[in-house]
């Protein structure tokens, strides 16, 4: 064999090649929001003007959604009877009434301790209720039964049954000026008129179409009916008890409400997923026409700030209209929403923690079980976590009132309030120096707190609406994303300086092994890589669009960035700073992050606070060439939690006779010391367990991994995570 061949044999020889795949799957699924949470088919809307609150009732999972009317969201769920059907409201007592129509029951509760205080046995198939608040008399309509029951609300009893000879009475309303019922009766096409003082019906009125819901205006006494299969809307006079007006509105109107303070008659139809809106004072004239959820329903209106709520049944949610403009302002879902936000993992107790910006709440997972353990209040809007693995303190941003909340891990409860700029955002820790970096949106600046202290001991500005944010250890230098990427010496707490990453760089992490910074690039759907050794853009990686958040795992070498727009997670490989594959994970992904130990990402739902677990198995792309010549040293997996490898190349005349190799902790000391004499191999694999010479356990940090050979030495920093 020639000399080339034979050098080129051992070129191959020592050139070791592992090419990167991903291999990322869902190993479990974290519900932090109950089922009985959760809302299903809302069919109708009651409104109590007083306390602004409004009531829906969830046709298929058997509960109310109560909505403050002064947030819009749902603050709690009742559960009532099965198939709850129609709701009324008395704002003189504050009871709620609710129809369910399998149960053939009506719920009764009160508003001010939002609690079923009563269950009232009526006829077959209770569907439309109605309440008198002068009289304190609830009438219910008895599908099956063909039947009204009149409900004494003093006593929550039944005290009468009227007949009314129709066999289908979906809508009813009451006037309370004249005490009048009214009852719709889908078989014969007729409006049945029932007299409140003697429980009787006193006139039938002929509509056309399958008449449904019914609504008055008690200021005018004139009634409106939605007329199913006639596409229509008939105007009764209360007075005459005759039909003065036929309006055509859109398809298969259903609900109706009247505002009787502006004149105005809302109506939604089925068909044609929208709500017409007709002005009564300009000769019943249709004036709008509104957009809004799949089958809308059922129609609740509050006078006194003129908002009208439409139960969607198959969106599974309220539109909220503003009656001024009649614009829907807002979408609210019936179920309890959680705004899962950011997460943040302290791998010595393996817990993960999680802000959800609506209900004001840190989440607890015990990442051993995948379970929630606690729940932990904190102030309004929490948005940015981070954790100090060494003090095991926990920070987070409340973006609504300024300030950060201080979690001791021990306890799981806020021991500090530390006041910040306007509008924090994001946070991120220092555990080496103890200080904890806070983004303040608008007011330009980052806080520089003091952990041990609990205090704000700088102010850095920054530029106009900083994000995201994050530090290395290793450097000191703290990574700040606004117009650009702004880099901050933490001994100095000064900024050294900036580099452009795109049109909107707002989310940054950070690699302290490689000293590399990744920068996420909303606008332009790219992630930035930048050398942290050299301040530059060293690469720049497509990504889906919608891009929210992005972490990175140390262990793997990886980069994950989440898509709220593509429900999916990009994984990139960082060795070759290119996307490897594209996970789909389910609706609307907000924060991730990883424990480096367990080797495990959580990523949250920005929706209805569920949390995936995965598990990435990839084998990431490592290349040595090692030459023969040449003293050198390489490991794996760094950080490590269990063990890690170390591949040393010694000079091959030596064979390992002349050599050592020992790992040192960050004060010099070694801790540990290998053998290598009489290895008659010029390149040597050792495994270390991450314990001492005296077979002690040491703790997590930062090491170095030192291989001498004569006059010769190279050293590598090794990161133990326990």
């Amino acid at each position: 064999m020639s000399i080339f061949r034979k050098s080129l044999l051992l070129v191959l020889i020592f050139v070791f090649t592992i090419v990167g795949f991903s291999q990322i799957s869902v190993v479990d699924t974290i519900r932090l929001r109950p089922i009985e949470e959760e809302g299903g088919s809302p069919s109708c809307a009651g409104v109590n003007p007083n306390t602004n609150r409004i009531y829906v009732t969830n046709y298929t999972s058997n509960n109310v959604s109560v909505i403050d009317g002064s947030i819009n969201s749902v603050i709690t769920m009742i559960e009532v009877g099965e198939n709850p059907c129609g709701v009324g409201v008395n704002p003189k007592t504050n009871l709620i009434y609710v129809a369910n129509k399998v149960s053939s029951n009506v719920s009764v509760i009160d508003g001010s301790g939002d609690s079923v205080i009563a269950i009232i046995e009526v006829g077959h198939s209770p569907f439309g209720i109605g309440v008198d608040s002068l009289t304190n008399r609830i009438y219910v309509t008895n599908l099956d039964s063909d039947t009204v029951s009149v409900i004494d609300g003093s006593s929550n009893s039944v005290i009468a049954s009227i007949e009314v000879g129709g066999d289908n009475l979906p809508g009813i309303c009451v006037n309370s000026q004249t005490n009048r019922i009214y009852v719709s009766d889908v078989s014969n096409d007729s409006v049945y008129v029932i007299d409140g003082t003697g429980d009787s019906v006193i006139s039938a009125i002929e509509v056309r179409g399958d008449p449904c819901s019914i609504a008055v205006n008690s200021l005018t006494n004139r009634i409106y009916v939605t007329n199913h299969t006639s596409d229509n809307v008939s105007v009764i006079d209360g007075a005459g008890d005759s039909v003065i007006a036929t309006i055509e509105v859109g398809d298969d109107p259903e609900g109706i409400g009247v505002n009787s303070e502006t004149n105005l008659v809302y109506v939604s139809n089925l068909g044609s997923d929208n709500v017409f809106v007709i002005d009564e004072s300009d000769n019943y004239s249709v004036i709008d026409t509104i957009d809004v959820g799949s089958l809308p329903i059922g129609i609740g209106i509050n006078p006194n700030d003129n908002s009208i709520y439409v139960a969607n049944y198959d969106s599974d949610n309220v539109s909220v209209i503003d009656g001024s403009s009649n614009f829907v302002v807002t979408t609210i879902g019936v179920s309890i929403k959680i705004g899962l936000r950011e997460a943040c993992i302290n791998g010595e107790t393996n817990r993960i923690y999680m802000t959800d910006w609506d209900r004001s709440n840190v989440y607890v997972i015990d990442g051993g079980g995948d379970s929630l353990i606690g729940t932990i209040g904190v102030g309004k809007w929490p948005e940015g976590i981070a954790v100090n693995r060494e003090t095991n303190r926990i920070y987070v941003a409340n973006r609504y009132d300024d300030n950060v909340s201080v979690i001791d891990g021990s306890v799981d409860s806020v021991i500090s309030t530390i006041e910040v700029g306007n509008s924090p955002w994001a946070v991120c820790v220092n555990p080496e120096t103890n200080r904890i970096y806070v983004t303040n949106h608008t007011s330009d600046n980052v806080s520089v707190i003091d952990g041990a202290g609990d205090s704000v001991i700088a102010t850095i500005e920054v530029g106009e609406y900083p994000e995201g944010i994050a530090v290395n250890p290793e450097t000191n230098l703290i990574y700040v994303a606004l117009d650009s990427l702004v880099v901050i010496d933490g001994a100095l707490n000064s900024i050294i300086t900036s580099i452009g990453c795109g049109i909107s760089p707002t989310e940054v992490c950070v690699n302290p092994e490689t000293n590399l910074i990744y920068v996420l690039d909303f606008v332009n759907a790219d992630v930035f890589v930048v050398d942290g050794s050299g301040d530059s853009v060293i690469a720049n990686i497509d990504v889906e669009f919608g891009g929210t958040e992005i972490c990175v795992n140390p262990v793997k070498n990886n980069v994950y960035v989440s898509s709220l727009l593509f429900d999916n997670i990009s994984v990139i490989d960082c060795s070759s700073n290119s996307v490897t594959t594209t996970i789909y994970v389910g609706e609307k992904p907000e924060d991730i992050c990883v424990n480096p130990q367990t080797n495990r990402i959580y990523v949250s739902s920005g929706v209805d606070g569920t949390v995936w677990v995965f598990e990435d198995e990839t084998t990431g792309v490592e290349e040595f060439i090692l030459d023969p010549k040449k003293l050198s040293l390489n490991i794996k997996p760094n950080p490590f939690s269990k063990s890690a490898q170390f591949v040393l190349n010694i000079p091959a005349d030596s064979r390992g006779e002349n050599a050592g190799f020992s790992v040192y902790n960050v004060s010099g000391r070694r801790v540990k010391t290998f053998s290598l004499g009489g290895n008659s191999s010029s390149r040597i694999t050792l495994t270390w367990d991450g314990k001492g010479d005296s077979g002690e356990i040491l703790n997590s940090g930062i090491y170095f991994g030192v291989v001498r050979y004569g006059d010769e030495e190279t050293q590598k920093k090794i990161i133990m995570i326990r």
